[in-house]
């Protein structure tokens, strides 16, 4: 039987209750914004930003935030995403063997 979409959060919240009590969650996100500020891609986010804010005629951060967020996902470079989702894959298979 297929999990519930509730399981797959409660098992999601859990993963992250213990990546953030053993001190892994703030070493995987260290390790995430280092790699994609060395790719340019934080630098490149932010002139986004920037261009969108000038494109407002009254520009707040949750707007600025909203125009960009899909794009920003999508943007983070592949190469990336996978040694990431490599670290995790890691992580878990330490946490469930």
């Amino acid at each position: 039987m297929p999990a519930s979409q509730a399981d797959v959060e409660n098992f999601r919240l859990q993963i992250q209750r213990r990546l953030i009590e053993s001190g892994d969650w703030e070493k995987l996100m260290a390790t995430f914004m280092t790699k994609l500020n060395e790719s340019g891609w934080v630098d490149e986010m932010m002139q986004k930003g920037k261009n969108a804010a000038q494109d407002m005629e009254h520009p707040r951060f949750e707007a600025v935030r909203d125009a960009l967020s899909h794009k920003a996902h999508k943007d983070i470079p592949l190469q990336i995403r996978r040694e990431t989702l490599q670290s995790l894959k890691q992580y878990l298979e330490k946490q469930f063997d």
